[in-house]
């Protein structure tokens, strides 16, 4: 028996190193066979294979398929204890719909005289400068640990981090003028600022409206805005290595999600019942791919026809990664890749790469038509 053991341990420390000698390929092209030593966020350091020696390589020099090997040496040898949560070499299965687990609400504040109402849930804290009814603060709250749930349970491997001594923040203002006063963007119906890590918006994106001194629930109402906004907060981590169309892609499409009474229902995603049948103008594929966030802004304030447009074909490009340009297996194959080679600290252009997978921006826009022919929609790209 001891010699069994002796064997069995002796396996186990050399598994590892059957694969560990690896060929990595700079974008211009020069290879050089050797084994990572260590990773950080923006390189690695690896030792030759040859002679010996150690040299620091930046990852975003490396093509793609090393950025995905270097993610998959990340998991191999990181201690379990370290794995975060949604991290794995395969893909998990869509979700059909999520709702976040009994929960309680904290009403922190309710001050008449500095119309000041502040209310919590066990991750997000929001206030108003009206008071809202009981049934207002629980329909809200629910989207907000409803849509953390979401970016949480996709399996993109977002991995939100929440912190257990801080909130998620988010002001409401009763009107249109407050809103704008306070810092609120023209044009907009919600923000989300990243320095502070804050949304705002008014409550007329919240689906209620006012019955006498109080505000309610509006069943006709709509929470898209503030879904949106949510999503951007809890992939606040994302927001700086995500190229605009992916950050706002994502908010697009979660925010698209059917959602009834706290529970987003993904089994009742029907995309023609999102876009219209007839045919839509789109924003080109290597404008919108390639678009910098001040040009975003810019149409957001300037042209609010071309920020339609953008905003259109954000949505249309995330679902058709999500779910029309699928493996063998029907899992996103090249957006999860996409996302990892991002996460691993690759330049925006290197990444797009895997989106393209060979393809030319005017074959993929093909490809998207194609896609969306078959689901009865008819896309048009300006």
């Amino acid at each position: 028996m001891r010699h069994l053991i002796t064997g069995f341990v002796l396996i186990l420390v050399l598994l590892p190193r059957i694969d560990a000698a690896y060929t990595f390929t700079s974008v211009d092209g020069r290879a050089v066979e050797a084994e990572i030593v260590e990773v950080s966020d923006s390189s690695i350091t690896i030792q030759r294979s040859s002679d010996g020696r150690t040299f620091e390589l930046e990852i975003s020099r490396l093509i793609p398929d090393d950025a995905v090997y270097i993610g998959e040496w990340i998991e191999r040898n990181q201690p379990m204890e370290d794995m975060p949560v949604h991290r794995s070499k395969e893909i998990g299965k869509w979700p059909r719909k999520l709702k976040p687990d009994n929960y309680d609400i904290v009403i922190v504040k309710e001050d008449n005289d500095t119309c000041t109402y502040v209310y919590r849930t066990p991750h997000f804290e929001f206030q108003s400068n009206v008071k809202l009814a009981r049934r207002v603060v629980r329909e809200v709250s629910q989207i907000f640990e409803s849509t953390l749930l979401v970016i949480a349970d996709l399996p993109l491997g977002f991995n939100p981090k929440v912190s257990e001594d801080t909130f998620f923040s988010t002001q409401m203002f009763e009107t249109e003028g407050q809103y704008l006063t306070a810092g609120g963007v023209p044009n907009s119906a919600g923000v989300y600022f990243r320095d502070s890590r804050k949304i705002m918006l008014p409550l007329r994106h919240l689906g209620v409206r006012k019955i006498s001194s109080s505000y309610t629930i509006d069943e006709r109402g709509e929470t898209k805005v503030l879904t949106h906004e949510i999503t951007h907060q809890v992939m606040h981590d994302w927001l700086g290595k995500l190229p605009i169309w992916a950050s706002e892609g994502i908010a697009e499409y979660v925010e698209h999600v059917p959602y009834e009474r706290g529970t987003f229902r993904f089994d009742r995603f029907e995309i023609n019942e999102v876009l219209s049948r007839g045919s839509s103008s789109l924003t080109d594929l290597e404008i919108l791919m390639n678009m910098s966030l001040a040009e975003w802004n810019q149409a957001l304030a300037e042209n609010p026809r071309r920020a339609a447009s953008n905003y259109l074909t954000v949505f249309i490009l995330y679902y058709y990664f999500c779910h029309m340009e699928l493996d063998e297996a029907d899992k996103p194959r090249l957006l999860y890749d996409y996302l990892r080679v991002i996460e691993a600290g690759n330049d925006k252009e290197t990444a797009t790469e895997i989106l393209l997978n060979g393809r030319s921006y005017e074959e993929l826009e093909a490809a998207v038509k194609e896609a969306y022919k078959r689901e009865d929609i008819n896309l048009g790209f300006l």
